[in-house]
């Protein structure tokens, strides 16, 4: 369980229950507030950032000058901490320049970023212990991009249930008399649902409209209500194409909670 020579049995145990239990409980409670409010508190994210800052640098002021100056371990760190940062960035302007996805999503990656800057960890242990090579390269992947990984698998994965449920559905959506193109892209990214269906449904945000509406994403910033108001005003069986609200910070939950499984296996190796 040592990390390295410089890191004392106890230490390394406390380091590990804080770097699972503090991202176990803030994305258990986030994945559950997204899902049935969409909303989070922006205090939520508060803890898991201290303590992620304050265990890290504990973390790295305690590990071995030598195994630190490791090459391939210095370029990871450097990589990791590098790529996060431009992640961070660009969902950043995703949010608050193009208002396409929420402030929590953001202050999501920054937590666990926080807490999992790199697996320098892995991969200490992996110059002290015997480790497959293949298994050593999956080591070097940076966290963000694991996550991000597995976050693309998830929505695939939506992706093709919302076609599949879609093709069910070919002659309302023939009724439309829409474009070619604009029919690739409601059937991909949209469902065909007449009125009545979208008002039984939560979350879901009408993009077209027939005669009143007509595009392909919706702000973040909407008011759900406000369009289960209007819609109560049209013909129930009125076939329209909405989107689903996806809870982003749930399902980003999801591949956290597959990295913290697969670090606490490592660790306890």
């Amino acid at each position: 369980m040592c990390i390295s020579l410089d890191v004392s049995l106890d230490h390394t145990i406390l380091i590990v229950v804080l770097k699972t239990i503090v991202p176990l409980l803030t994305f258990g409670y986030a994945a559950i507030s997204d899902w049935v409010k969409r909303e989070i508190h922006p205090l939520t994210w508060v803890f898991p950032i201290a303590t992620g800052i304050i265990v890290n640098y504990n973390l790295y002021s305690s590990l071995s000058f030598s195994i630190l100056n490791v090459d391939v371990i210095k370029r990871h760190v450097y990589v990791s901490l590098i790529v996060s940062v431009i992640i961070v960035v660009l969902i950043a302007i995703l949010s608050f320049v193009l208002g396409l996805i929420g402030g929590a999503d953001v202050l999501a990656l920054i937590s666990f970023i926080s807490v999992y800057p790199s697996n320098l960890e892995f991969l200490c242990k992996a110059v002290t212990w015997s480790f497959n090579n293949n298994f050593f390269i999956i080591m070097l992947i940076p966290p963000i991009v694991f996550i991000l990984l597995v976050y693309l698998l998830i929505m695939v994965t939506i992706i093709i249930v919302n076609i599949s449920l879609n093709l069910l559905k070919l002659y309302d959506i023939k009724k439309l008399k829409l474009p070619l193109s604009k029919v690739f892209i409601y059937v991909v990214f949209g469902r065909v649902m007449r009125i009545k269906e979208a008002l039984s449904k939560k979350f879901y945000y009408p993009i077209y409209i027939p005669g009143f509406l007509e595009r392909f994403t919706f702000d973040v910033e909407e008011d759900y209500q406000a369009w289960i108001t209007k819609l109560k005003e049209l013909d129930p069986e009125m076939v329209v194409i909405t989107t689903w609200g996806i809870p982003m910070v749930t399902f980003m939950a999801v591949a956290i909670y597959t990295y913290i499984f697969v670090y606490t296996i490592l660790m306890l190796l």
